[in-house]
This record gives structure tokens, C-alpha cells and sequence, in this order.
């Protein structure tokens, strides 16, 4: 469908389309600037062009909701902010790109969006190049399963991944990075990504493992080349690890860092237990017997004193 020639429409009132039947596409005039509540609400449509996306301001709450749309691109968006539920239940929405700065959380815009597997999140220019993902941006959004990160501006930018940004993704399978790169990893960011695998290796021979980061990762390959700390709970629940070595460059360990680690993954320990015992004595940073507690409630095998 396409307005009529002439036609200055400055928004898509409030339930225009709402339960239209036939409507599958539509073209939107440049004129457009809001999309308003529920106007394609219970729809059959599947697709929008936009003549110029860039003058679109605003999609009010419910805009989309149980509308059969199957894809979403808003990134030549230069303001645009999307209301809570614009999207809710819409199950046919396979693909999302869009930029950083147009909504809080995905929950609260695409709440149930079952078949909802491929995002892309641009970040614009910025002068300092650093970026940064809010705390919770994705969390609890339980279908997504590849994730794309972009950086649109002339040279890569540096990333900080906030506390738990992607928590609870249970099938996020792993981050794809286009001119940035990770530079700061906070605590519990992937906890409970059962599928995450890192398999493009971006959390890597991360300096620090913080409170939390794996913690419930079944499936996740991480080197520890590099390593110097690992915070509590850091793996704790990662059942599918095989065989991680801890070697003397670590020099502290968290409490219960695996906590809930079971066979058949096993733990190799460069320190042997003489020599853990004289950090105990030495670095009393972390409370009385770090060494020690770090295992506590992993029911792995462990083995002290393996050279590599």
C-alpha cells in the first residue's frame, strides 16, 4: 500500500491500522515523524519501507503489538525512541537492527517475541570512541541467539560491558564485533547464557574474571592465558568447562570460583598445596584461606602441583 500523491501525513494515528486483515506492506512517507499507540496493533502486516526513515521521531506503546511483522531495520533513524510494548507478542519477528540509543532494555520493547534470533545494535560516532553497554540492556530477553555489535564510527572503539547487560539470554550463542572491541568486563554479564560458547574468543585471557561472569555458562571455552584474578563465582555452574589449568600467574582466586563445577570437568593446578598454604600466610587480602575456599562446592576433580 502506498498514501496517495500529496498526501502530508505527519503520523499513523492510533489504531488506523488495527486488525487490518489485507494490509501486508506499506510505505510510509517521508512526512511521517510517529507511529502512534496500537495503530498496527492485532495487523497483518509483515513489512514497512520508509521513504526517508531519518525524520521518524517516535513508536508509541503498543504500536506493534500481535502485529505479524517479520523485520525491522530503524538504524537510518537519526532520534528515534521506541515506547515500552511497541513490539510486544510479535512472534513473527525474526530480525532487529537497530541503534543503541532507541530504547532502555529489550524487554520492555520486545517483550515475547518469540522467533526474535538476530539483533544488531549500532552504536554511532562518538568523539572518545569508548562505548558502553548499560547494566541489564538484554537481560532476561530469553530469545535471541546471535548478537551483533557496530561501530559506525572511523576508527574502532573500545567497549565496556556493564553488569549483567546480558544476563539470562538462555539462547545467546555468542557476541559478533564489527570496529570495537571489548575493554572492560563487569560482574555477572553473561550469568546463566547456557549456550554461550565465546567461540570468536572475545572473553579471552581477560586480565580479571569478575564476581559472577560465567557463572551458569554450560557451554562456554574461555583461555585464561593472561589471567591474574578470578573473582568469586566466576564459573560457578559451568558443568561442560573440561579441563581448565591454573597457572602461578594467577595469584588470587575467589571464593567459590567453581562453585557447582561437576565431573567430567576437572580443575589442574600449577601451585602445589605446600605452596598454597604459604599464600594463605602471605596475602591475607581475601579473608582466611582463599585458596582453599575458592573450591569449596566444586565437585570437580582437582589436582595440585600439574606443570604444563
Amino acid at each position: 500500500m502506498e498514501f496517495a500523491q500529496g498526501v502530508n501525513v505527519s503520523s499513523l494515528s492510533s489504531s488506523c491500522f488495527e486488525e487490518t486483515s489485507s494490509l501486508e506492506t506499506l510505505l510510509v512517507p517521508s512526512s511521517v515523524t510517529r507511529i502512534e499507540s496500537h495503530a498496527f496493533r492485532y495487523s497483518n502486516i509483515k513489512s514497512l519501507t520508509f521513504e526517508d526513515i531519518s525524520s521518524l521521531k517516535r513508536i508509541e506503546e503498543g504500536a506493534f503489538e500481535s502485529s505479524k511483522i517479520e523485520s525491522i531495520d530503524f538504524t537510518g533513524a537519526k532520534s528515534l525512541v521506541l515506547e515500552d510494548d511497541a513490539f510486544k507478542n510479535c512472534h513473527q519477528l525474526t530480525s532487529v537492527k537497530l541503534n543503541y540509543e532507541q530504547l532502555e532494555s529489550f524487554n520492555d520493547v520486545f517483550g515475547h517475541c518469540s522467533n526474535l534470533s538476530d539483533v544488531t545494535i549500532h552504536f554511532k560516532q562518538k568523539s572518545d570512541h569508548n562505548l558502553i553497554l548499560r547494566a541489564g540492556y538484554m537481560s532476561n530477553f530469553a530469545f535471541v541467539k546471535n548478537l551483533t555489535i557496530i561501530y559506525d564510527g572511523n576508527e574502532e572503539a573500545s567497549l565496556k560491558l556493564n553488569t549483567g547487560c546480558f544476563s539470562n539470554c538462555p539462547l545467546l550463542e555468542d557476541i559478533v564485533l564489527d570496529n570495537c572491541h571489548i575493554s572492560k568486563v563487569s560482574e555477572y554479564v553473561l550469568e546463566n547464557c547456557v549456550s554461550f560458547k565465546n567461540t570468536y574468543g572475545y572473553f579471552n585471557d581477560l586480565v580479571t574474571i569478575p564476581r559472577g561472569l560465567f557463572y551458569g555458562c554450560k557451554n562456554i571455552s574461555v583461555s585464561l592465558n593472561g589471567t591474574t584474578s578470578i573473582e568469586p563465582l566466576a564459573f560457578g555452574h559451568c558443568r561442560l568447562l573440561g579441563t581448565v589449568y591454573l597457572p602461578k600467574t594467577i595469584t588470587s582466586v575467589g571464593e567459590e570460583a567453581f562453585a557447582y563445577c561437576e565431573s567430567p570437568m576437572s580443575i589442574e593446578v600449577e601451585y602445589t598445596l605446600e605452596e598454597m598454604a604459604d599464600l594463605d600466610k602471605d596475602d591475607p587480602t581475601y579473608g582466611p584461606q582463599p585458596w582453599f575456599n575458592w573450591s569449596k562446592n566444586c565437585f570437580c576433580s582437582i589436582t595440585f602441583g600439574v606443570t604444563h
